[in-house]
C-alpha cells in the first residue's frame, strides 16, 4: 500500500515544484517582457534622453518590439527608447518613476 501511495504522490509533487519554479521566474518571450523601469535604467550609469544606448538596452527594446509585433528598426528602437527614458524619468542611471513596472507596459509602447 505505501508503494502504491508513493507512486501517485510523486508525480503530483514533481507537478507542483514545476508550477512553483516557473511562477517565480516567469515565462515572457524575451528579456523585454519583464524588464522593469529600474532595471532598464541600470543598464548604464549614464542612461537619460542625450546617452547612447547599450547593447544590453538595444536588446531589450528590440525584444520587446519584436513581442509587440512592431519593427524592430533603428528608428523604432531609438524612439520607445525616448519613450522608455522619458515614461521612467530616467537620469543618470536611475528611475525617477515607475520603478517596478515592466517597460512593455508603457503606453504606446503595447
Amino acid at each position: 500500500m505505501r508503494g502504491a501511495r508513493a507512486r501517485r504522490v510523486l508525480p503530483v509533487a514533481l507537478v507542483v515544484a514545476v508550477v512553483a519554479i516557473l511562477s517565480l521566474t516567469g515565462c515572457s518571450g524575451g528579456p523585454g517582457g519583464t524588464t522593469t523601469c529600474q532595471q532598464y535604467a541600470q543598464m548604464s550609469p549614464t542612461t537619460d534622453l542625450m546617452s547612447h544606448l547599450t547593447a544590453g538596452q538595444t536588446t531589450v527594446v528590440s525584444d520587446m518590439l519584436d513581442q509587440h509585433n512592431r519593427q524592430s528598426d533603428l528608428v523604432n528602437v531609438s524612439i520607445a527608447a525616448m519613450q522608455i527614458v522619458a515614461y521612467c524619468n530616467i537620469y543618470g542611471g536611475n528611475a525617477g518613476s515607475n520603478k517596478d513596472q515592466p517597460i512593455a507596459n508603457i503606453p504606446g509602447l503595447q
